[in-house]
């Protein structure tokens, strides 16, 4: 099966799931919003979608969230 998210990429599923921007969630957690985007991309892959909406039902489906 797929990796599960880490504690990061769930980080980065949490500020989507609040709407965040990859600039806001940069902001957030300190870190630069490509950062963001690298961690986005890495956690959607892990779970199957290119869209961080669905990401994050994915992962609330999951209990991961």
């Amino acid at each position: 099966g797929r990796m599960s998210p880490s504690p990061r990429e769930r980080e980065i599923l949490a500020c989507a799931q609040r709407g965040m921007s990859c600039k806001e969630t940069a902001r957030e957690l300190g870190i630069t919003s490509n950062t963001v985007r690298c961690h986005r991309r890495n956690v959607m892959q892990k779970l199957g979608t290119s869209r961080i909406v669905v990401a994050v039902l994915a992962a609330r489906e999951k209990g991961l969230l």
